[in-house]
C-alpha cells in the first residue's frame, strides 16, 4: 500500500474537499482505502487494487496531447540489477471463476528475455489459454519463428478468406493440411468451380497443373502453359495424352 502523512497528502493538486476528508481521515493507516475519484499529477507506491462493483472501467490511461507521438502509454518495466537469459518479464493474466469457486488464468500473455547480451538481445512473447483444464501455449513468437501450437495439442488452425471459412486449414489431431476444405488426405485442394490451380513461376513464366472436370463430368489433370494452351493430359478414365496442343 501506499503510506503518507496527512500533511504530504494536502499538497496533492486537484483533490476536492470531499475526497481530501476521506484523505485527512485515512492518512495514519498503512493501506489507506478511498471511495470517489482521486485526482493527482503522479501516484506512486509498491502496490494497488482497483475495485469496481460494475462493468465500468477500472483503469482509463488518456492522453490530451495533440501532437502526432505516441500516448498514452503502458509501461512494464522490470529494472533488474542482474538481467540475465531467460528471465521472466511483465505478464498479463485474464483470470476469472469456475464453477467451484475457484480463480482460474484462462488467458496468459507474457515476455521474457532469451538473450540479454548487449548489441545482440532477443526477447519472446507468448499467448496461453487454458485448454481443458491446463493452460497451454497458443502463439509463440520467438527471435527466430512464430510458433502456433508449440505444445503440439490436438488444435485445428483456420484461416477464412472472404469467401471461404477454411481457406487454409491445419487439421492437429489428424496432420492433415487442407486448402478450401476440411482436409481428408495429408494435403487437400479444393474449390468451387473448375479452378484448381497449381503454378510454378520462374522468371515470368509459368507451368500450370490444373485439375479440373472434363467430358461427362470425369475429372482430369491438366499440365499447361501460362498462356492456356494445354500440353498434357491425364484423365480420370485412363487416358493419357502428351503434347496435347500439338
Amino acid at each position: 500500500g501506499v503510506t503518507a502523512t496527512t500533511a504530504e497528502l494536502n499538497f496533492v493538486d486537484g483533490v476536492t474537499s470531499a475526497i481530501q476528508t476521506q484523505l485527512d481521515a485515512k492518512a495514519p493507516l498503512a493501506s489507506p482505502t478511498f471511495t470517489g475519484t482521486v485526482t493527482t499529477a503522479a501516484l506512486s507506491g509498491t502496490s494497488a487494487t482497483f475495485t469496481t462493483a460494475d462493468n465500468s472501467d477500472n483503469l482509463t490511461l488518456t492522453s490530451t496531447d495533440a501532437d502526432a507521438a505516441v500516448a498514452p502509454n503502458l509501461k512494464m518495466y522490470r529494472n533488474s540489477a542482474s538481467p540475465a537469459d531467460s528471465d521472466q518479464l511483465g505478464k498479463i493474466t485474464l483470470m476469472g471463476r469456475n464453477d467451484n469457486s475457484q480463480d482460474v488464468d484462462y488467458g496468459v500473455i507474457g515476455s521474457m528475455i532469451v538473450d540479454a547480451s548487449d548489441g545482440s538481445e532477443d526477447g519472446r512473447v507468448f499467448i496461453n489459454t487454458m485448454v481443458n483444464g491446463e493452460l497451454q501455449s497458443r502463439i509463440d513468437i520467438r527471435e527466430s519463428e512464430l510458433i502456433i501450437n508449440n505444445e503440439s495439442k490436438d488444435l485445428d488452425f483456420r484461416v477464412e478468406s472472404d469467401g471461404n471459412t477454411h481457406m487454409l486449414f491445419v487439421d492437429g489431431g489428424e496432420d492433415r493440411v487442407g486448402i478450401g476444405m476440411t482436409p481428408t488426405k495429408r494435403f487437400s485442394i479444393k474449390s468451387n468451380g473448375n479452378s484448381d490451380i497449381v503454378a510454378v513461376e520462374y522468371s515470368g513464366s509459368a507451368v500450370e497443373i490444373v485439375a479440373m472436370a472434363e467430358q461427362n463430368d470425369h475429372g482430369a489433370f491438366f499440365v499447361r502453359q501460362n498462356d492456356g494452351a494445354t500440353q498434357h493430359r491425364i484423365t480420370a478414365t485412363g487416358g493419357v495424352i502428351f503434347n496435347d496442343g500439338g
